[in-house]
C-alpha cells in the first residue's frame, strides 16, 4: 500500500496538509526575509480571515517556477497517511477549491483536512498579498 507524507499546519485556525515533497523547509516569520523574497499570505490567498495577530512560521515550497514562501500560524506534524484515504473533490467543490489549490480531503481524528497543492493555486503575487509584519492582521 503505498503512502502519501503530509505536513499539517495551521492558518486562520483551519487544519490544512501540504504533500512533504512539496515542501523545501518551515521557519520562523522573519520580515526581513521579503527583501528577498515575498512571503506570500496563506490565509489571504484562501480567503480566510486571520485570527491570530500575524504569521508565526514561513512554509517555503516548491511550485513550478522555482520556490514560493507562505505565511502560516504553525506547522504542526508530518504524518504519513495510505494514498487512497486521500478523497478527491467532489465536482461541485472542485472549480472554486481548485483555485485555491485545494487538491483532496483526508480524514484525520475526525476531522476534514484539506489537502494544499501551492502550485497550482492561481495567485497574483501583489503588495497587498504579501505578509508585512508578524504583527499584520486581519486579511
Amino acid at each position: 500500500m503505498a503512502e502519501c507524507q503530509l505536513l499539517l499546519v495551521e492558518v486562520a485556525g483551519e487544519r490544512l496538509a501540504v504533500r512533504s515533497s512539496q515542501v523545501v523547509e518551515v521557519r520562523v516569520f522573519d520580515p526581513r526575509s521579503q527583501a528577498t523574497r515575498p512571503v506570500l499570505d496563506l490565509a489571504e490567498a484562501l480567503g480566510l480571515a486571520r485570527q491570530s495577530a500575524g504569521p508565526g512560521y514561513e512554509l517555503v515550497t516548491r511550485v513550478p517556477r522555482g520556490i514560493a514562501c507562505w505565511s502560516i500560524d504553525q506547522a504542526q506534524d508530518m504524518l504519513a497517511v495510505p494514498e487512497e484515504a486521500l478523497l478527491p473533490l467532489p465536482p461541485l467543490a472542485r472549480g472554486p477549491a481548485a483555485e485555491r489549490g485545494i487538491r483532496a480531503a483526508v480524514v484525520l481524528e475526525g476531522r476534514v483536512v484539506l489537502v494544499l497543492d501551492p502550485g497550482e493555486m492561481r495567485l497574483e503575487v501583489s503588495a497587498e498579498s504579501t505578509v508585512d509584519s508578524p504583527r499584520s492582521t486581519g486579511r
